[in-house]
């Protein structure tokens, strides 16, 4: 998923739904200051990765 750290948080749930257990979900699109928003609002999957470039970010998500 590259969308926006809004976009994101308010799909969060529907995006858990389409990802099985033990499945990863790639999200990017988002800005560094939006993270802790998303991460939290993910909040159904671990993070596996982190990447941050020039202040956009991605990460690798686990659902628990």
């Amino acid at each position: 998923a590259n969308l926006t750290g809004a976009m994101l948080a308010r799909d969060a749930a529907h995006l858990a739904r389409r990802v099985v257990a033990g499945g990863h979900l790639v999200i990017s699109g988002f800005m560094h200051d939006e993270r802790a928003g998303v991460e939290a609002a993910l909040d159904a999957f671990a993070v596996e990765t982190r990447l941050d470039e020039d202040g956009w970010c991605a990460a690798i998500l686990r659902r628990r």
